[in-house]
């Protein structure tokens, strides 16, 4: 991708959070600590530097429901070292009450205190074990290396999925977690023709599913399953299932256009969050602003 496609991304995404803002600026404060994260994200999409060529990948195994990741291959440093820059720039421009951490962290990893492989790899595949954290990562607030190897991760995975796209277009799938890295979704869209579109917000993959079906358990029974709404906004719903007691955000969008980003679409869909868990529902998936714990937050609002 060139430097104009770059900026053409950047762009495009940014005025998608712009749009979110005006329209809910209830939403200012998450968009403040998100935003670079998500910005950061597109920019690693779009630096042909971190390309890699696909994992082996047995075509067999993946239509048998096995995820692409657990059929990866090796991933070299500088790829986790890449990962783990962008992931300390998103946390120092959204979170300023860590900016301390961040600089410890730069810094360790600058002066090989420590790996970036060692701190994210773990994140990422099941079989790779962390390295010992060295000391000082340890006195580190927890909530600054939370959004780190979460950051990490989800640069890692969504530059996998875009690596493996051809392969995942091509694919029959059908199961209710991410063919790629395995995880279940966090947002729904349903299309024009009423499908129901399951995002990864973890790689950014999608994927068509049953409209019926949970993607948790798999259970299929309209009288298992309701439709949560507030007030006259039908087009952001949540599906719930009273089988496994999770939940999944939806919004019903025009696909035929243009592909919106869906981290910003879940961002939107987040009062969905806070009333259902209130409710006691689980979110389908755990990300991180949909659950978001005190140790993430400044410290005078804890």
């Amino acid at each position: 991708m060139t430097v104009d496609n770059t900026h053409e991304a950047v762009d495009r995404v940014t005025a998608e959070i712009e749009a979110l803002r005006q329209a809910k600026p209830q939403l200012e404060e998450v968009l403040k600590a998100f935003s670079p994260f998500i910005i950061m994200r597109q920019r690693w999409l779009a630096t042909p530097e971190l390309r890699r060529q696909p994992w082996f990948a047995d075509e067999l195994r993946l239509a048998g429901g096995i995820p692409l990741i657990k059929q990866r291959d090796a991933v070299d440093d500088l790829l986790w070292e890449a990962a783990a820059r962008f992931a300390v720039s998103s946390i120092h421009q959204g979170f300023p009450w860590f900016v301390e951490d961040t600089a410890k962290l730069a810094e360790m990893l600058a002066t090989g205190q420590a790996t970036a492989t060692g701190l994210l790899a773990g994140q990422v595949f099941e079989s790779e074990s962390e390295s010992g954290n060295p000391a000082p990562v340890d006195q580190m607030q927890p909530g600054a290396m939370r959004l780190f190897r979460n950051f990490g991760r989800r640069f890692m995975l969504s530059g996998a999925r875009q690596d493996h796209e051809s392969l995942l277009q091509r694919c029959s799938w059908s199961k209710g977690y991410c063919p790629l890295c395995g995880a279940l979704p966090q947002v729904a869209v349903l299309d024009d023709q009423g499908r129901k579109l399951l995002v990864c917000l973890e790689c950014s993959h999608s994927w068509y599913f049953s409209r019926l079906s949970c993607p948790g358990c798999e259970h299929e029974d309209a009288q298992a399953s309701t439709v949560f709404f507030v007030d006259d906004t039908k087009d952001e719903t949540a599906f719930v299932c009273s089988q496994c007691g999770r939940y999944l955000p939806t919004k019903r969008l025009s696909l035929a256009l243009k592909q919106p980003n869906y981290d910003v679409v879940s961002l939107g869909l987040i009062h969905l969050d806070m009333i259902l868990q209130e409710k006691g529902f689980l979110p389908m998936s755990e990300g991180i602003w949909n659950v978001l714990t005190a140790s993430e937050e400044p410290a005078e609002q804890r």
